[in-house]
């Protein structure tokens, strides 16, 4: 059994009758992978030195506390992110130097009954069962 048939069973169970095309991916493709970093000016020097990815855009949010970096990989991103708070850097991070933080999907504006939808809907609720 794959794991697709697992997943998807696991959300039959909790109500969800996701109905795709399997001919049809319900995203459209990876938009970028969020790595969150102790030193951003480091690992951007690394990711150009090592890998030769440019660096396309720099983002400054003092207001939210972080700074990122993003970076041309191919058909995808690479962004990077700093916090400002210790104790957050330590949350996500730990002990080591960077950590995946989070991947981003580029899905189609989802529309009611599709399976995007459908997803939206089964994480809201999960989010009312925690409350």
């Amino acid at each position: 059994m794959s794991v697709q048939l697992t997943c998807h069973e696991r959300l039959f169970e909790k109500g969800c009758q996701l109905s795709v095309d399997h001919g049809t991916p319900p995203i459209g493709s990876l938009h970028h992978v969020g790595i969150a970093v102790r030193d951003l000016e480091t690992t951007e020097a690394f990711l150009y030195e090592a890998l030769r990815l440019p660096t396309t855009r720099r983002l400054d949010m003092a207001d939210l506390g972080l700074r990122m970096a993003f970076f041309d990989c191919g058909p995808a991103l690479i962004e990077l992110v700093e916090f400002a708070d210790p104790a957050l850097t330590a949350a996500r991070i730990g002990d080591r130097p960077a950590a995946l933080d989070h991947i981003a999907l580029a899905v189609p504006e989802p529309t009611s009954g599709g399976v995007i939808w459908q997803l939206l809907e089964l994480a809201a609720a999960a989010s009312e069962e925690r409350r």
